[in-house]
């Protein structure tokens, strides 16, 4: 009778072996999960602990379902949410019955904004900080601002480019006009939005003018000499192509344009 018990605690065990297999190789698929593996520990016999060296043990048993952290494989996804962890570490999950930790990086966002796993716990992380950097003593959700924000117009931009030191003033410098290219030596577009959010081409006109090393610059928006105060913004630059000074338009209904500095040969805004 003690062989057969015997010999099926070792069927026992091994059908438990089978189980973790199965277990492990149904996962295969599943997001963040890790493979777990029998270990078994032998059955004493009641004798062993008086040292009798004459008694037969009593078989196997499983001694636990260990599971395995080692790094899985990570792989793309089309969602912008889906995270991984490279190496060791969990991440934090929290929903009404407490804190959880999970590899699994598949995430969502609520009706809330909160960034939540498939079964709705939500991500935590650090809140940051007024003055920059993050609350590390705390955690909180993970919550995104999606709504679109109120509009709000273009009022300032920087305009970097080169200006030929050697250009002469066009035919037409006298009169400019942004659809006669004969007023103007060069131009470059943007986009500016207006207080509405709606998007209108900007542009950029550069007049080199007779005197050296000073340029005009006009602009128009969608079409439309834009009105600034002054109408004509004057650059000014030295004799090595420095960047002197400016008369900028200020009129913050059109928008202001900052100019900068010079690199090479020739003027760079």
């Amino acid at each position: 009778m003690a062989a057969f018990s015997i010999a099926l605690s070792g069927l026992t065990s091994s059908s438990a072996d089978l189980d973790v297999t199965a277990n492990n190789i149904s996962n295969a698929d599943t997001i963040g999960f890790k493979e777990s593996r029998a270990e078994f520990a032998d059955v004493f016999a009641s004798g062993a602990a008086d040292l009798n060296t004459s008694v037969i043990g009593e078989g196997v048993r499983l001694a636990s379902t260990a599971q395995q952290f080692t790094q899985g494989d990570v792989a793309t996804s089309s969602s912008n949410l889906d995270l991984a962890i490279s190496g060791d570490g969990f991440f934090t999950l929290k929903d009404a019955n407490g804190t959880v930790y999970s590899r699994n990086g598949q995430f969502t966002q609520d009706s809330n904004g909160n960034v939540v796993s498939v079964t709705g716990q939500a991500l935590q992380v650090y809140p940051p900080l007024t003055t920059g950097g993050f609350n590390t003593g705390t955690l909180t959700d993970l919550n995104l601002q999606t709504a679109q924000s109120a509009p709000l117009a273009t009022n300032a931009g920087t305009v970097i480019l080169n200006l030929p030191a050697g250009a002469t003033p066009p035919a037409d410098a006298a009169t400019f006009n942004p659809t006669d290219p004969a007023s103007y030596n060069q131009s470059t577009s943007t986009t500016v939005y207006d207080s509405l959010g709606r998007a209108d081409p900007a542009t950029l006109y550069f007049t080199a003018t007779a005197t050296p090393n000073v340029w005009n610059v006009n602009m128009s928006v969608n079409g439309v000499t834009a009105t600034t105060t002054p109408a004509t913004t004057t650059l000014t630059f030295n004799q090595q192509g420095g960047f002197t000074t400016t008369n900028a338009a200020t009129n913050p209904t059109n928008g202001n344009v900052t100019f900068t500095r010079r690199v090479g040969n020739g003027h760079e805004l």
